[in-house]
């Protein structure tokens, strides 16, 4: 079953735009740089291929790296070989650090999950171990704490109001205006519509949450009652 699973998972990143990209150039380095392999050259790089940075902060073409390649093999180990042989690394355990683009949407794409309470599809964005204000609540955990406050909160939406992304981290402010039926964070609402903010970081690993520090203002709540 193992293999079967393992099997899938190839077919579809083989399918992934995103994750052929990402390979074809991890690939393409490996040969070029940690290999030494000229045909690298020919095989992966347009005939009018042209590098405004090329090796030792010069302009290059493909002929150029060509002759790079065959006279300064030690200038290209000192300057490509240690990030590239991390870059690997990285990328085959999964490390690898999103770009702020990346992680934006696949953040904006949680927040999406959540206000259809699409809970089936958390596993997608949330670690089996997520820890949530210092304590690993795991993901059957984080998505009972989510249920609970849709249960209490019926008309509950999560709203961006501002996002910061410094990857792996993203800081949030969420904003909510919403009628909690009953008591919220020990406070008799029982049906009042009350605004508030919540402030969010996020730890992210491999495209998924691993930590959470929340603040709900609380006090905001408070003076509407």
């Amino acid at each position: 079953m193992r293999r079967r699973r393992n099997h899938a998972k190839c077919a579809l990143a083989a399918h992934d735009p995103k994750l052929v990209q990402q390979r074809f150039v991890i690939e393409h380095f490996d040969y070029f740089v940690n290999k030494k392999d000229l045909a690298a050259i020919d095989r992966d790089m347009a005939p009018d291929f042209y590098d405004h940075d090329g090796p030792g902060g010069k302009p290059t073409d493909r002929d150029g790296d060509r002759t790079t390649m065959a006279t300064s093999k030690r200038l290209l180990d000192h300057e490509f070989s240690a990030d590239f042989n991390e870059l690997l690394y990285r990328r085959s355990t999964g490390a690898i650090a999103l770009t702020k683009a990346d992680l934006s949407d696949v953040y904006r794409d949680y927040i999406a999950c959540l206000n259809k309470q699409d809970w089936p599809k958390l596993g997608q964005f949330v670690h089996e171990e997520v820890i949530h204000n210092g304590k690993c609540i795991g993901i059957l955990g984080y998505r009972e704490m989510l249920e609970k406050d849709f249960y209490e909160i019926p008309d509950l939406h999560f709203d961006i109001q501002l996002l910061i992304c410094d990857p792996p981290y993203i800081a949030i402010r969420l904003k909510f205006d919403c009628t909690p039926k009953g008591q919220f964070l020990g406070l008799d609402v029982n049906g009042t519509t009350v605004s508030f903010s919540e402030n969010v970081i996020y730890e992210f690993r491999s495209e998924k949450i691993v930590r959470v520090w929340s603040v709900v203002d609380k006090a905001a709540i408070e003076i509407q009652l």
